[in-house]
């Protein structure tokens, strides 16, 4: 029993497809609260496995209003290892105290 249970688990990691993620960098930003505050930001999406692929970018969370992207949407070729990117951030006039968030993903599609 224990050895058909070893050998199920190890066809499972075997047979398992490899999961890949795009790297972002910087991985967090944090701003300090300042009324009406505007401020843009930049990143970059890494291309580690210099791959041709198309990368799409939406926000999501409590702030995604007050946050703006300037590209929605990016194609790496094989020889880009990275890209920058930016958005905008426009802070309400009233926040109550807090944490709070709005989060930028990038998601690659078939191209």
């Amino acid at each position: 029993m224990i050895k058909r249970f070893f050998v199920v688990i190890f066809f499972f990691i075997v047979l398992m497809n490899g999961v890949y993620a795009l790297g972002v960098t910087p991985g967090r930003t944090t701003i300090d609260y300042i009324p009406n505050l505007e401020k843009e930001v930049q990143f970059s999406v890494l291309n580690n496995e210099n791959k041709e692929m198309d990368v799409i970018f939406f926000i999501q969370g409590e702030l995604n209003g007050s946050v703006s992207l300037f590209d929605t949407k990016a194609e790496f070729k094989k020889k880009d290892s990275s890209k920058g990117f930016r958005y905008k951030v426009k802070l309400p006039e009233k926040l109550n105290p807090g944490l709070h968030t709005a989060d930028i993903v990038s998601l690659e599609v078939p191209k």
